[in-house]
């Protein structure tokens, strides 16, 4: 057997996962072998996977996700994924189909794609003819596959377009329906935490309230060591609006930027915009802002604040507060925080802080 594909999926998501095995094995014309839980007597995922199944994630050369929705259950996904990147398997490239508007964020994936996209698809055609380093990362498994690398390899450019758009089309008849489009009219950022950093936050902050009464100091400090990782280690994603980014100091904002840099930003560019740093009235609105994340990382709702934020440019004089109005808690256990710049009414005030 020169390859081996295990396709991953939901059992509600059977005939998606069946699409993709039918157009790899077509692709493979006989030199490989494509395996999925849905295939007639695989066996089901239940208190324990089947063994054979198990030991057919575990010899891998290529693992596929297909992804639907994050508000679904996905654990046994995330199990098996984890069985073929394990220290006693088979290099495995790990590639997700994202099937909905809702981007997935596995980590170990080397290849997301857009199922709804044949360009996207495309993306993962190629590389699966023409590239046997990215076929099979284990090396062992290149050295036994001769005969299917050169088949795959005289596919024709045409061929390889033609795969593509055959791919896509059949995905097109059994994926759900795309989400309407949404326009935010509001000045927007998204960020993101992963899960280690998220669950050492939901750590601090139980241990806090627990000391609130008896140990004020020890809560603040365990508040500030919280707020701490998320200066850190949250860090913007790519859905944010260009009014937002100036408001900080940006064109636009610099991918994956950690959120302390960003506050860091707004403070000089505040101080080069006005001729003085923010004084602390000015720059209350930033411990606000981490308190609201902090309480959002739980799973807590927002409380009202009464500061608000100036853009680090004084020719914008628009006073908002940012708040995160919606959290997404990921398959991985990382979240995702949307915040809105809400606009506030307030009479100009005078500020005789130090």
């Amino acid at each position: 057997m020169s390859l081996r594909v295990f396709v991953s999926h939901r059992s509600a998501d059977e005939e998606i996962a069946s699409v993709i095995v039918q157009e790899i094995e077509s692709w493979l014309n006989g030199n490989g072998e494509v395996y999925y839980s849905s295939r007639p007597g695989a066996g089901k995922p239940g208190a324990s996977l089947n063994a054979v199944l198990e030991d057919k994630i575990r010899q891998a050369d290529l693992f596929v996700l297909a992804f639907t929705t994050a508000d679904e259950d996905w654990s046994w996904c995330m199990y098996e994924l984890g069985l073929a990147m394990g220290q006693d398997t088979k290099a495995t490239q790990v590639v997700v189909f994202n099937c909905t508007d809702q981007r997935p964020r596995v980590q170990a994936a080397n290849l997301e794609v857009n199922a709804r996209s044949a360009a996207s698809i495309m993306n993962f055609v190629l590389p699966f003819h023409k590239e046997p380093e990215w076929l099979m990362l284990d090396s062992g498994a290149r050295a036994d596959a001769g005969p299917l690398l050169a088949g795959l390899d005289f596919i024709s450019p045409d061929e390889l377009r033609k795969r593509a758009d055959d791919l896509q089309a059949k995905l097109d008849d059994v994926l759900p329906k795309s989400e309407p489009h949404t326009l935010d009219r509001l000045e927007h950022l998204d960020l993101s935490l992963e899960r280690k950093y998220a669950q050492h936050v939901r750590s601090l902050r139980v241990r806090a309230r627990d000391v609130e009464e008896q140990n004020p100091e020890e809560y603040e400090r365990l508040r500030s060591e919280a707020q701490g990782i998320l200066l850190e280690h949250a860090k913007l994603g790519n859905k944010h609006s260009d009014r937002s980014a100036r408001r900080f100091g940006y064109q636009a904002f610099p991918p994956h930027l950690p959120l302390g840099e960003l506050l860091k930003s707004w403070r000089t560019e505040f101080k080069k915009s006005y001729g003085v740093s923010p004084s602390k009235l000015q720059s209350a609105w930033q411990n606000d802002f981490l308190s609201d994340l902090s309480r959002a990382t739980e799973g807590r709702p927002s409380e009202p604040s009464d500061v608000y934020m100036l853009s680090a440019d004084k020719n914008d004089t628009l006073k908002v507060q940012p708040v995160v109005v919606r959290t997404n808690q990921r398959v991985d256990d990382g979240v995702d925080y949307l915040v809105y710049f809400f606009k506030v009414l307030v009479r100009d005030i005078q500020d005789k802080s130090t």
